[in-house]
């Protein structure tokens, strides 16, 4: 019988043994805000051309607009939802005009408004599960593409470990291992590539959990405190490895036992900034999310974890078009938002937020971009050709888990990490250190979350009491901090 506790997300037909937080990919929403005349995206319904703006460039049709990552069977059980989209075998994806299609480096930069140098050269380690061995010249083509310095285990920037600070785990070798493993390559590489964009002079440390140290049930939240647990001895071990800043991609159901206790304590590192995506499933959906009730009656999402603790900054996404030579954003449909009962507020996170949860935890913290975004990936061990890298090319990819490792090389930019403890310093930054989100919302139709119009608990079925009403402000971009897109999205690094 399905356990009543885990919501489960709608395009989700069996239960993750993995969760991605982000690579939910191209499902592409309008931006409600600059009209459709004045402002130009990444699309999926007009072919690329020559001529198209790199920065404006579609996507292809050539190999269908977006197959999925993770396929079908048992695969799909891992629950990514990438999807890739390149224009062609053997093009590498690169189209006529010579730029990779999405938005890239420089236009990320851009929009953040970023300085042309790093000011600090950090150390930013990414989480992620299973082996890549293709991430230092996946990464090399990426910031070759753009401009950015070299990356490499040769310069010392660049260095994979295992989750307990061992050496870079071993090639799979069997099947359905080289099924798993080229699926989440994806998200590694992603990670690399992101944190990157934010901090081009950052050192990268890559930490590889291995898949069998995956949940035990997926029916259950308890059934990944085991998963919770490997990924807490990965942060540890990356910390211990010198980590300014630690990003985590992946996502699962907050038990009271990941949310309190030894694996919460293992991501409360006051000095080193640990970022985790808000989720891809909108308001209260962030994926496989557990219900929760306090003693005093109230009702919430336990959102995911590990971006419900508030020794986490909980990364929010927003959707990118360009005007001319200005960028403007929106919140991106998908973006997780919520409240997590019986876990405290973050430190400095504003009374009058958490009061929008009744005094509990409320998520997001701060945004960046999420959809449309360009990233490399040639890892294909699982392809039935000796030439494995001839499907490999730049792929367009979605999701809060490309949001996570870009606050994450923000942090490690900016260097003033001594005090971060959580998204403390974030909360203290004045409001220039910001642009301010004020429009889109992350309220999915009623057709896939069950909600009402309003932001409202739509997953509690107790017949003798009302839906819990959160405010808008927890599913609407508005002025100041929102669910959506928290705080806004960094504008330089004054914040950091």
């Amino acid at each position: 019988m399905r356990n009543p506790l885990v919501r489960r997300s709608p395009r989700r037909r069996s239960s993750p043994a993995f969760a991605l937080t982000g690579i939910a990919c191209l499902a592409l929403t309008a931006l409600t805000g600059p009209p459709a005349s004045a402002a130009t995206s990444p699309s999926a319904s007009t072919p690329a051309s020559a001529s198209t703006s790199p920065s404006a460039s579609v996507l292809p049709t050539a190999r269908g607009a977006g197959e999925p990552v993770c396929g079908s069977g048992a695969l799909a059980a891992f629950g990514c939802e990438a999807r890739t989209v390149t224009t062609g075998r053997g093009s590498h994806g690169v189209p006529r005009g010579g730029r990779p299609l999405g938005w890239g480096a420089d236009d990320l930069r851009a929009a953040y408004h970023l300085p042309a140098h790093s000011p600090h050269h950090g150390t930013v380690a990414m989480i992620n599960v299973g082996p890549d061995p293709k991430l230092a010249g996946d990464l090399a083509t990426y910031r070759s593409q753009y401009g950015l310095p070299a990356c490499t285990a040769a310069n010392g920037c660049l260095r994979q470990m295992d989750y307990r600070g061992g050496p870079a785990l071993p090639p799979p070798a069997t099947d359905a291992d080289k099924q798993k493993a080229q699926a989440l390559a994806i998200e590694t590489s992603a990670d690399a590539e992101m944190a990157s964009v934010t901090c081009p002079s950052c050192r990268l440390l890559e930490v590889q959990i291995p898949f069998g140290q995956g949940p035990t049930d997926t029916h259950k939240a308890s059934g990944y405190e085991r998963y919770a647990g490997a990924f807490a001895t990965a942060v540890r071990s990356a910390i211990a490895a010198g980590a300014d800043a630690v990003s985590i991609s992946y996502a699962m159901p907050g038990d009271e036992r990941m949310l309190h206790g030894p694996i919460a304590e293992a991501l409360d590192h006051r000095g080193v900034a640990i970022t985790a995506g808000s989720g891809d499933v909108g308001f209260n959906g962030n994926g496989d999310s557990a219900t929760v009730t306090t003693a005093g009656g109230f009702t919430g999402s336990a959102a995911v974890w590990p971006q419900a603790l508030p020794t986490v900054t909980s990364a929010g996404g927003t959707t990118l078009v360009k005007q001319g030579h200005r960028y403007a954003q929106g919140a991106w449909a998908q973006a997780g938002s919520g409240c997590t009962p019986g876990v405290t507020p973050p430190e400095g996170q504003p009374a009058a937020v958490s009061r929008l949860c009744e005094g509990s935890r409320a998520s997001t913290d701060v945004s960046a971009v999420a959809e449309n975004i360009a990233m490399y990936d040639s890892y294909r061990p699982a392809d039935d050709s000796a030439d494995d890298s001839k499907d490999a090319g730049w792929l367009v990819m979605a999701g809060t888990s490309l949001s996570a490792p870009q606050i994450a090389g923000m942090y490690a930019a900016g260097g003033h990490l001594r005090d971060v403890h959580g998204p403390n310093t974030l909360y203290r930054a004045p409001s220039r250190a910001f642009s301010d989100i004020t429009s889109g919302a992350n309220l999915i139709p009623p057709v896939y979350s069950g909600t009402d119009g309003h932001c409202s608990a739509a997953w509690e079925t107790a017949q003798h009491k009302p839906l819990t009403d959160f405010g808008d402000r927890m599913c609407q971009a508005g002025r100041g901090w929102d669910g959506p897109t928290g705080l806004g999205v960094p504008r330089g690094l004054a914040a950091f």
